[in-house]
């Protein structure tokens, strides 16, 4: 990182040599297929696709390892050879962050991180699997947000509007709504028994019921940590009458 409008760095990401590698792999695969190719028919044509492939390989790879991002005290800020974005912290309204693994005939290819963050002007930061120490990352930018996110979450709340978490809708009057491909799923803030908010799932359980867990992926939904906050509240209270 060159320059900062949003003051020095407090910690700085590189890019993710693990998926780096990966990438390497399956680019080097591709383009020996076409060398081959061009090596057996010496056709000009397939010549051109190699030297074509060979580019925009080199250029992705290229991409990848100049990908950085760091977090300061008024924001967030991402690099590559291409753009340079900064969004600050008071700017944020939606934070997307979970991971899964991967498997390929059951051999694991390892976790996978999806990471992003929308302002309240439209503005995108994508940083998925980009970085290293993604979990590390999302949590500082956790730390950051969840005050003026939970601040105007809760005015939200106590006026009695619905609340858009993306995937999941939370209605103070009602309980929570699960948006789903086929069907939503309404549960009320009886039914719930107990929940957790984990890295790859949010999970609501619900009280005597035959099918009684239901998930959600931790990257549909956004500011899951402020959820988290407000469900502890809400959850608590709705408890204690029981």
């Amino acid at each position: 990182m060159r320059h900062y409008t949003l003051g020095p760095p407090i910690e700085t990401y590189g890019p993710n040599i693990r998926i780096t590698a990966l990438f390497v792999a399956a680019a080097s695969v591709i383009w020996l297929i076409a060398f081959g190719i061009a090596h057996d028919t010496k056709d000009v044509t397939a010549w051109t696709i190699l030297f074509l492939v060979s580019a925009l390989i080199g250029g992705a790879v290229l991409w990848q390892l100049s990908f950085h991002a760091a977090v300061h005290e008024a924001g967030v800020s991402c690099e590559n050879i291409f753009v340079t974005k900064e969004m600050r912290w008071y700017e944020v309204d939606r934070f997307y962050f979970g991971c899964h693994e991967l498997h390929a005939h059951y051999v694991p290819l390892g976790t996978f991180y999806s990471l992003k963050l929308r302002s309240t002007h439209g503005q995108t930061l994508s940083f998925s699997n980009h970085i290293r120490r993604p979990e590390d990352f999302a949590l500082l930018i956790s730390r950051y947000t969840i005050k003026p996110l939970l601040e105007k979450a809760q005015q939200n709340l106590q006026s009695g509007r619905n609340l858009s978490f993306g995937a999941v809708i939370l209605k103070p009057a009602e309980g929570l709504t699960l948006i789903k491909l086929l069907k939503d799923k309404k549960i009320s803030w009886s039914e719930i028994e107990s929940y957790t908010a984990g890295v790859s799932f949010l999970e609501i359980h619900l009280r005597q019921r035959l099918f009684s867990t239901h998930r959600v992926r931790a990257e549909k939904v956004a500011n899951l940590h402020v959820l988290k906050a407000l469900l502890d509240s809400v959850m608590q209270k709705e408890w204690t009458r029981i």
